[in-house]
């Protein structure tokens, strides 16, 4: 792929154990093009954030290698966004504050950036509320914090696992609204782990599925629909077509092993 902007080649992990050797990754490879959505599905246990901590540079491969931009990772990366399930936003500092964390961090300036981060809050619909503590704000807002946190440095990739999996539904669908905004806006490259098939199909221009223990990709799909996708866009004939194929290669549907 000549505009790959990350490429998993023959990835595998292994950790050791009392046990002996537990394969987590089994020669993973694929690619991601520059401002790719692609989102990966998969059984509990197969790997999905491990290949995350892998991309990121904070755990390294047992075989294979990832490619950024055609350079190896071989240690921590800072030209990564990553967003967690959980937001954890240091309690003692203030919205503005938390999304700066990372300037800091990179021994960087913060007034430097402070323009950019309400830009980002007020892209994320926070701006009003950049003096106010953690504790005052709700799980959704949290995590659209975070999500500004990981964008002020200006990334070219953008990690995301299960970021709205401790979301309530209402929350969990203004949230996939707004990060198909941002994305549109952005141009990001995502990489975003779900347990979610309905979640990878509505976000997603591609969607990786790996196997069971050790995690193989086993399919890719291509989600060729219109954009912008709305909550309408779930009640389309084509969204439920790849969300069933992508229940069948998962083993939920009916008939299926």
């Amino acid at each position: 792929m000549s505009d790959a902007h990350l490429v998993f080649d023959a990835l595998g992990m292994a950790y050791d154990t009392s046990e002996g050797a537990l394969s987590a990754l089994a020669a993973v490879s694929f690619a991601v093009s520059r401002g790719e959505f692609v989102s990966i599905i998969g059984p509990s246990g197969c790997g999905k954030s491990t290949l995350l901590k892998i991309t990121l540079g904070v755990v390294p491969p047992t075989g294979g290698a990832i490619r950024i931009d055609g350079r190896v990772v071989a240690g921590p990366q800072i030209d990564i966004g990553m967003v967690f399930q959980t937001p954890a936003l240091p309690p003692w500092r203030r919205v503005l504050d938390n999304v700066l964390l990372p300037i800091e961090v990179l021994d960087k300036k913060p007034a430097d950036y402070r323009d950019k981060a309400r830009e980002l809050l007020d892209l994320v619909g926070l701006r009003d509320f950049e003096s106010r503590w953690p504790r005052e704000l709700s799980g959704g807002m949290k995590q659209r914090v975070a999500i500004c946190r990981a964008l002020i440095h200006d990334p070219g990739l953008l990690l995301m696992d299960e970021p709205f999996g401790a979301l309530d539904a209402m929350t969990r669908e203004r949230l996939q609204a707004e990060l198909m905004r941002i994305w549109e806006e952005t141009h990001k490259t995502i990489l975003f782990v779900t347990h979610s098939i309905d979640e990878a199909v509505l976000l997603s221009d591609r969607v990786v599925v790996l196997s069971p223990r050790p995690g193989r990709v086993v399919e890719e799909v291509a989600i060729q629909m219109d954009r912008p996708r709305t909550a309408e866009t779930r009640g389309t004939r084509a969204f439920q077509d790849y969300a069933l194929h992508l229940r069948q290669m998962l083993g939920l549907a009916r008939g299926t092993a």
